[in-house]
């Protein structure tokens, strides 16, 4: 649960870095970061009931690689893109609009909450 409350949350301050400005949006850059940090635990502790213990280095080794791919590379490209088309605020709400998806699709997990 706390995992979806910060997804959430780290959506709904992404989307507000589109729409807002004055000193609201520098409270909203630093809090969005501040909450994907402490995510991490969370989200390492969740990777570790992915699949079978004997193939979890495997596991790791994916998701981070791919994290690290489209997290520090692919999206970070797509905002500037957006941003030299003068759309940059449309860049986090997509942005936004994926992490939301991201969130439905862990309420729709059968096992989500239950351990």
């Amino acid at each position: 649960n706390t995992m979806l409350v910060a997804l959430l949350f780290t959506s709904a301050c992404t989307g507000l870095i589109g729409f807002l400005d004055g000193t609201i949006l520098d409270v909203i850059i630093v809090a969005q970061p501040a909450l994907i940090a402490g995510m991490i635990p969370p989200f390492l502790a969740s990777i570790a009931d992915i699949g079978d213990s004997e193939y979890q280095n495997i596991t790791y080794g994916v998701i981070i690689t791919v994290g690290i791919s489209v997290g520090g590379g692919v999206v970070p490209s797509l905002l500037g893109i957006f941003g030299d088309l003068g759309l940059g605020w449309l860049g986090f709400v997509l942005l936004a609009g994926f992490m939301l998806a991201a969130a439905i699709m862990l309420l729709a997990t059968p096992r989500f909450g239950q351990d």
